[in-house]
């Protein structure tokens, strides 16, 4: 088991250092700098991380209560919910993207949500998307570590006068 560890992270700082190298060949360190430090790029990454943070926020708790629902309860259609929440955990964030964008952009339900919202290419909107592909991955996640749990750990919080719910939030 060690071996493969050791195999894998020296596999993986080979992959950074070509990467790297091949940076430097082509581009010269002061330009690189330069590019690093400029207004465009730490505003766009000032942006991303935002985008991403808030969206992970604002989802965390749908996709907390849609894991322990997909881990503890059968029902007819399970399997349908299971897809829809992992679909865009399975495409890449470009084309989860490009769906919102295409969703808003079109005529209907998309027009008037962009024009109620104003989520087209806007922090919004880039919130949006985010939040969409951080709850897919959230909520996989917590399925499987609901599944994990042994139910009756949950059974004898509820003998000791715990619902659903408080016991979701207090036990686990």
């Amino acid at each position: 088991m060690r071996l493969r560890v050791y195999a894998i992270a020296f596999l993986f700082f080979a992959i950074a250092a070509a990467f790297l190298g091949s940076i430097l060949r082509t581009v010269e360190p002061s330009s690189l700098l330069s590019a690093l430090a400029s207004h465009t790029f730490l505003s766009a990454l000032f942006l991303s991380l935002v985008a991403a943070f808030a969206g992970s926020l604002i989802s965390f708790l749908p996709s907390l209560l849609t894991g322990y629902f997909l881990a503890r309860f059968d029902f007819f259609g399970k399997s349908v919910l299971q897809v829809l929440v992992i679909l865009p955990y399975s495409v890449t964030p470009v084309a989860v993207g490009s769906l919102v964008l295409l969703f808003l952009a079109s005529d209907g339900l998309g027009k008037t949500l962009d024009s109620a919202l104003g989520l087209l290419f806007t922090i919004k909107g880039a919130t949006l998307v985010q939040g969409i592909l951080s709850y897919s991955i959230m909520s996989d996640i917590f399925a499987q570590v609901f599944s994990s749990i042994d139910e009756e750990y949950e059974e004898l919080a509820r003998t000791m006068g715990y619902g659903r719910l408080s016991t979701l939030f207090r036990i686990l």
